[in-house]
């Protein structure tokens, strides 16, 4: 008899035992890494809103959401649009779009992360923009290989520091150049170990980047007619696009650069202007086309005229927002393909 009453308690156990790790088993399968609450526990790391920055009910933000204008909210006190909140994407199995327009100085850098992982870098900036270039795309996992690399066009601040970024990199998968090409050792540089590191291909009309198969990436070419005579006025342009969202990176294009772009679909929610926002660029028409909601400035503190007051001017004529590397730092905008948010690091 007490072997049996042995057996029944060992088997009952047994069964007990089995269905605790069943159970087990199935939360791993689900994903299920809920708290005690019932609720996802924060991630360390992650950009909620706490982590940018701090209590949201008492800081200044700016929100923009599809079809809605820009709004500002502050608490009843007076904006200074520095930092921007953001909300995480909703369709499972994607990020957000991150867009980060580096502070290199005067110049521009941008780096760009796909939904699904894949890299963009579009210019190196100056040539002293190299090495803090490197250490972005090594905080975003970039840091041995680079999908794409674009270079709008072969002008000392915008490939200055893309031969550096070439060296260091194992791996690059594409580069496009404008084919102008330069003299320049930063140019031959880039050139050389671009080449060495992976596809190479001088962009001759306006090309669609795969980059990501949730996004639309295009270059739009300026001289199909042939090169002009000044470099900016060959600058690449690129549009991507995410969802409904939209951001225009216009290199260097200068006013005969607009007019050549003119009749491609402009429409953008956000846009890098080109050339630093000097006096040779940013033309009404162009706004008009391309009807942006955020205007960033890529350019350096003791560069007087980038940007100039006259574009300043239409810009704020025109109601578009405006954040600059020089007074806000580098600038990430983030989008979950329905609408965009913005912050500044300095």
């Amino acid at each position: 008899m007490k072997a049996i009453n042995y057996l029944m308690i060992v088997l009952l156990l047994g069964a007990v035992f089995a269905y605790g790790c069943n159970s087990g088993k199935d939360d791993l399968l689900k994903g299920n890494d809920t708290n005690e609450s019932g609720t996802a526990p924060d991630i360390p790391g992650q950009n909620t809103t706490d982590d940018i920055t701090g209590n949201e009910s008492e800081i200044d933000r700016l929100v923009v959401n599809e079809g809605e204008n820009l709004t500002l909210e502050s608490n009843g006190t007076e904006l200074n649009p520095d930092t921007l909140v953001t909300e995480p994407g909703t369709e499972e199995g994607l990020r957000d779009l991150e867009v980060t327009f580096l502070d290199v100085g005067y110049g521009d850098s941008v780096f760009v992360k796909a939904p699904h992982n894949g890299t963009l870098l579009v210019d190196g900036g100056p040539n002293e923009a190299g090495s803090k270039i490197i250490n972005l795309l090594r905080n975003n996992g970039a840091g041995s290989m680079l999908d794409v690399m674009i270079a709008t066009h072969p002008d000392a601040e915008t490939i200055g520091g893309l031969d550096a970024v070439a060296f260091n990199l194992a791996a690059i998968s594409e580069t496009y150049d404008n084919g102008q090409g330069s003299t320049s050792q930063d140019y031959i540089g880039y050139e050389q170990f671009s080449k060495a590191k992976g596809f190479f291909t001088v962009v001759k009309e306006d090309t669609t980047i795969n980059l990501d198969e949730a996004m639309e990436i295009e270059m739009i070419v300026p001289y199909v007619d042939g090169y002009m005579n000044q470099t900016n006025d060959n600058s690449l342009v690129v549009k991507m696009t995410y969802g409904s969202v939209s951001m225009l990176l216009m290199g260097d294009c200068t006013l005969e650069c607009e007019k050549k772009i003119m009749g491609h679909d402009l429409k953008a929610d956000v846009i890098l202007l080109g050339h630093s926002g000097g006096n040779d660029t940013t033309s009404q028409e162009l706004l008009d086309n391309v009807k942006p909601r955020l205007a960033i400035i890529s350019t350096g503190p003791y560069h007087e005229g980038y940007p100039s007051a006259d574009v300043l001017t239409r810009l704020a004529a025109n109601n578009i927002e405006v954040l600059r590397t020089d007074m806000n730092g580098t600038i990430i905008v983030k989008s979950d393909g329905k609408s965009f948010t913005a912050r500044a690091e300095k």
